[in-house]
């Protein structure tokens, strides 16, 4: 693997790491919340994969 590959790899790793841990204090502390970031993930790529899946007829 080139050096280029490894570092966009390891960079975007801790950048998404960063974004979230941010997300979760924010949801923790500013909303008081106490739903997982998770949770706010797994609803926003379900609603977007079913709208790839209605819009996407090509077989």
């Amino acid at each position: 693997m080139k050096k280029r590959s490894m570092t966009l790899i390891l960079g975007s790793a801790f950048f998404g790491m960063i974004v979230l841990v941010e997300g979760q204090m924010i949801v923790e502390h500013v909303f008081s919340y106490t739903v997982p970031v998770s949770v706010f993930i797994t609803v926003g790529g379900g609603i977007y994969f079913l709208y790839l899946l209605l819009t996407n007829r090509r077989v």
